[in-house]
């Protein structure tokens, strides 16, 4: 792996993505989209009078687990990133 593709893929390591490919010139890398449990307890509290409609919501948004994908690639001696956006986990 070239060492600047390697600091690159260090850097978003460290900001909770995992390694999912690695062929020493493409890395795909992935991040589990976390809920804020505790922004949607507040919203759901405040909507209380409207049927805490936000309840509907914040179960949504639990069960529909989501992933974020990066792909890294050095092309013409240059890294790439590509945000390849957030897909359902199965």
């Amino acid at each position: 792996m070239d060492e600047a593709l390697g600091d690159r893929v260090a850097l978003h390591v460290t900001q909770g993505y995992t390694v999912k490919l690695d062929t020493g010139s493409l890395v795909i890398l992935s991040k589990t989209v976390k809920v804020n449990h505790i922004l949607h307890a507040i919203l759901s509290i405040l909507t209380i009078p409207m049927f805490a409609f936000w309840i509907i919501v914040w179960i949504i948004m639990a069960l529909r687990r989501a992933e974020e994908t990066i792909q890294l690639k050095i092309q013409d001696g240059k890294i790439q990133e590509q945000h390849l956006g957030k897909q359902r986990k199965p």
